[in-house]
């Protein structure tokens, strides 16, 4: 549900942040309703579904939502033949942040068992939840701090700069967008990798416990092993992007393959 709903508004929100220079603005939103949707799961307690489904959604809403206003900054931050690169730097570092937090949660469960506190005191995860929403929000003070709104808005003076001005140069966007083949087959593929990422993410540590039998300790220790995986994978094949290009296709020419980079 919260995947369909960043689905529905996000170009919207897209349009309004790049119409109004509003990226930074929307991306400091973005993080606090995040924060506060992933904190307030602390309070789900013993049948709070309700509450529990609420919060989850809030916060993976706002997250996805921060996530596309984040990477609209990089064509500003770094130049196009290092873009793979940077972006890989990015997301090794998100995910070491995720191992940080995933081992002071690790070791708020040990310590509450070590206390002799009850399991429904971290279980319900009471502790990780509020850990998780803290490591988010300090984390993200450095780029609010560093990162700065570059573009102009777009809107005149007096134009409408609002939301609805937005919506009607999306919808231009949209009925030009189909004669571009290649940008719906992107979004296609887009959607089917997320989906699976999702699914991964998700079904880990569902799968762990009952099938190859691991303990909470050693869930999370699997946890840790994938999130370095992914963090070497991102650095590495970062630095294959700029060397092969976005888009590598071999041509024959000169009595030999080369590869030649789209749109350059």
């Amino acid at each position: 549900m919260s995947s369909l709903i960043v689905m529905l508004t996000m170009p919207a929100l897209g349009a309004y942040a790049d119409r109004c220079a509003a990226r930074k603005r929307l991306l400091v939103l973005s993080t606090l309703g995040c924060v506060v949707g992933t904190a307030a799961l602390a309070g789900a307690g013993p049948g709070d579904v309700a509450w529990a489904l609420v919060a989850i959604a809030l916060s993976c809403v706002f997250y996805s939502c921060g996530e596309s206003l984040i990477a609209a900054f990089l064509p500003e931050l770094t130049p196009e033949d290092r873009m793979g690169s940077e972006s890989g730097w990015g997301w090794r570092f998100g995910y070491f942040g995720g191992m940080l937090t995933l081992g002071l949660s690790l070791w708020s469960v040990l310590w509450a068992r070590g206390q002799g506190l009850p399991v429904s005191y971290f279980v319900p995860v009471t502790m990780t939840m509020l850990i998780t929403a803290g490591v988010f929000g300090f984390s993200a003070l450095l780029t609010f701090a560093l990162l700065k709104e570059h573009a102009s808005p777009q809107a005149r003076p007096a134009e409408d700069a609002g939301l609805r001005a937005s919506l009607v140069r999306l919808e231009c966007t949209r009925h030009e967008a189909r004669s571009f083949q290649d940008l719906s087959a992107r979004l296609a593929c887009s959607v089917a990798c997320q989906a699976g990422i999702s699914v991964a993410i998700a079904l880990a540590a569902v799968y762990a416990q009952p099938v190859p039998g691991f303990q909470q300790t050693g869930t999370m220790m699997l946890i840790v092993l994938v999130n370095i995986a992914a963090a070497l994978g991102a650095f590495a094949w970062g630095y294959v992007q700029d060397l092969m290009g976005h888009r590598p296709r071999a041509v024959l020419g000169g009595g030999r393959d080369r590869w030649l980079v789209h749109g350059q």
